[in-house]
């Protein structure tokens, strides 16, 4: 069974070389076939040098340019050999002894497995900046909120996948920042894959670059452009469904007072008249307009789903028509207020 662990670099040469030391040492004892990806995401500092005296069982791939995490992840994936793949950050956080515990859940039946720092047995040997503690948290409250299925902590940095399931994913992925983990996560749960979470051991937490104060507003746009980029779909069904909405409306209120202007009649009983006769025509043509247009679901007109809608419809009509009643014949327009005027209020 070979392993592989991917790690993107970028810009890490001054403790590279110690994580070099403790990766060998951790190969060492490692019980399987293992293989660590560098991916150097375009550094400009010394860490290309020092990946390049590397030898197996690690290898180093090289970007020429910064793309970010996700980028860096996603070439690592291509490259991968393993039955299982994992990837982690550059400064090892994690005790990689999560590994072990993975490729269990792994080998009996799980297709993913993510770190989660907010499970109870999970534990910290270092102390977490709580800025970007707190920042976490909310970034994975919101992406919960908008794309996921309950993940408490998808920000932390260990995730291992079967290679099936990476190869089948990685290839989708078009996030590289901050929104990465959200959209591998959102990609694995959209196949139905099975995920476990893992508790993990924080062991290092000094050397990341994300301080939330500083990223916040770049992590809530980068939500933010995921969200219309996953879910367009539903975003312009939506944008649609207000367009018609409007349209509706406006053209409810023109035929009402065509009605009205043609007959001179603006209040007493033909009111309700009018007023069933423009919702008659403004429900029909919605139903067939929604279906062909808004949802696009050409299936949706058969009889069927004709009366259900008229159903529903005509329940909302009866409202309404009662409201018209009420303002119109009831109430009455106030002295001196135009009762044409007072009957589109009540339509309104």
């Amino acid at each position: 069974m070979k392993i592989s662990l991917i790690i993107p670099v970028y810009n890490f040469g001054k403790n590279l070389s110690t994580k070099i030391e403790h990766l060998k040492e951790f190969h060492s004892s490692f019980p399987h076939d293992l293989e660590i990806l560098f991916i150097d995401d375009g550094s400009t500092d010394d860490t290309r040098d020092i990946l390049k005296s590397v030898s197996l069982p690690f290898k180093h791939i090289r970007s020429d340019e910064n793309q970010g995490k996700g980028a860096a992840v996603k070439r690592g994936v291509e490259e991968a050999r393993g039955d299982y793949i994992f990837f982690t950050d550059a400064d090892l956080p994690y005790d990689l002894s999560v590994m072990h515990s993975a490729i269990e859940k792994l080998k009996s039946g799980h297709d993913v497995v993510l770190g989660s720092r907010e499970l109870p047995d999970s534990k910290s040997s270092c102390s977490r900046n709580m800025d970007r503690k707190l920042g976490s948290r909310i970034f994975s409250k919101i992406a919960n909120i908008i794309l996921l299925e309950k993940i408490e902590d998808t920000q932390c940095g260990f995730k291992g996948f079967k290679r099936n399931i990476a190869k089948d994913i990685f290839p989708s992925v078009s996030t590289h920042g901050f929104a990465f983990d959200v959209e591998v996560i959102y990609l694995a749960q959209k196949a139905d894959s099975k995920i476990y979470l893992v508790p993990v051991h924080l062991i290092e937490d000094a050397d990341s670059s994300v301080h939330f104060i500083r990223d916040s507003i770049k992590m809530t746009w980068q939500l933010f452009r995921l969200f219309v980029l996953l879910r367009r779909q539903q975003v312009f069904e939506f944008l649609r469904y207000i367009c018609i909405g409007v349209f509706n409306t406006a053209l409810n209120i023109a035929i009402f007072n065509a009605l009205m202007w043609t007959t001179g009649i603006n209040q007493g009983p033909y009111i309700i008249l009018f007023s069933l006769i423009a919702f008659i025509i403004v429900i029909t043509q919605a139903f067939f307009t929604n279906a062909l247009w808004v949802f696009k679901k050409k299936e949706h007109i058969k009889q069927t789903n004709y009366k259900k809608f008229f159903v529903i419809s005509g329940s909302i009509a009866l409202i309404n028509l009662s409201i018209i009643h009420l303002i119109v014949n009831v109430i009455s327009a106030p002295a001196g207020f135009n009762p044409q005027l007072w009957a589109n209020f009540a339509v309104m």
